[in-house]
């Protein structure tokens, strides 16, 4: 795989596992790229695949503890303690938005080379996080129904503008 992390089976496994245990919550973050498709038609998917390592070597980075998961595309998926999901998303934006910067930088002056009249195309790239917890006041049986809350709380944090979080439980609303 592009990323070397996990991927779907061993995500849903990973999860099952913490699902079972029953005494210790958890939260499962869905992490997207926005703007992929639109920067892979302007810049090559091979700039694309760099966006997709970057993410995943900032999410090593942003988290500690935890496991990390590559869903496939430009899709994530990271479970942690719930006590730590501000400041790891908050961190995840941060160096996101700052690395994103430089290879605009980057790929603008390669592409403006090869451009004729002198057009550049920088397409917004963005990243969006949902996140759900597992615990005591809200459990899940099945790894599709943590899924499904995470992903909807993905959509809610694409409405935002620019890159942002969003999450479930305490039902608190935070940008990035």
């Amino acid at each position: 795989p592009l990323t070397g992390l996990p991927g779907r089976t061993v995500i849903d496994a990973e999860i099952k596992k913490r699902l079972a245990n029953e005494e210790k919550s958890f939260a499962l973050m869905c992490i997207d790229i926005n703007g992929l498709k639109v920067f892979n038609d302007s810049y090559g998917f091979l700039q694309g695949d760099k966006i997709i390592i970057l993410v995943a070597e900032i999410l090593a980075k942003c988290v500690e503890t935890g496991f990390i998961g590559h869903n496939g595309g430009d899709d994530f998926v990271v479970l942690l303690t719930p006590e730590t999901i501000d400041a790891v998303c908050q961190k995840i934006i941060l160096m996101f938005d700052e690395k994103i910067q430089g290879l605009y930088l980057l790929v603008d002056k390669e592409k403006h080379k090869e451009e004729k009249i002198g057009l550049k195309v920088n397409p917004a790239l963005t990243i969006s996080i949902g996140v759900t917890i597992n615990n005591e006041k809200q459990s899940f049986k099945r790894p599709l129904d943590i899924f499904d809350a995470a992903a909807e709380m993905m959509e809610h944090a694409k409405s935002l503008h620019g890159s942002g979080y969003y999450k479930k439980a305490e039902g608190e609303k935070a940008e990035g």
